[in-house]
C-alpha cells in the first residue's frame, strides 16, 4: 500500500525536523508462535473530535446556533462511529519459529522478521 499525500517536513506546525506519519511498534511473540494476525482499525470520527465541536460551538453565531450539540447527539444515537478493519496481515511461519520479533507500520505497510 502507497500513502497517497505525504506532508512535507514545513506543512505541519512550521516543524522544519522531519516527522513521521506513521507509528511503528515492535511485537515479541511467544517462543513457539507459528502465526500472526494484525488489523489496522481506522474510526472516521472520533469522540474527541464530536467534543471539541460540541465544545467549540459556543452558540455565538446564530446560523451555527446549536449544531455542536445536534452532530453529538447524532453521533451518539448512529452508532458512534465504530472503527472498522482497514488492512489486515496474517503473518505464518513454517515451520514455527524458535524466537523472534514481527515489526509492522500503521500506514498499511506491514513487515516481517524473524531472528535466529
Amino acid at each position: 500500500m502507497s500513502c497517497r499525500y505525504l506532508p512535507s517536513s514545513t506543512a505541519i506546525q512550521g516543524r522544519v525536523a522531519p516527522i513521521n506519519h506513521w507509528d511503528e511498534m515492535t511485537l515479541n511473540p511467544p517462543l513457539n508462535a507459528a502465526r500472526a494476525q494484525i488489523e489496522m482499525l481506522y474510526q472516521s470520527t472520533s469522540w474527541e473530535y464530536i467534543q471539541f465541536l460540541e465544545k467549540a460551538n459556543t452558540g455565538q453565531n446564530a446560523f451555527l446556533g446549536k449544531e455542536g450539540s445536534k452532530i453529538l447527539e447524532s453521533w451518539l444515537h448512529t452508532g458512534m462511529s465504530p472503527p472498522y478493519i482497514h488492512r489486515r496481515r496474517i503473518i505464518t511461519a513454517y515451520p514455527p519459529p524458535t524466537g523472534g520479533k514481527i515489526v509492522t507500520r500503521s500506514r498499511g505497510a506491514i513487515s516481517s522478521s524473524m531472528d535466529p
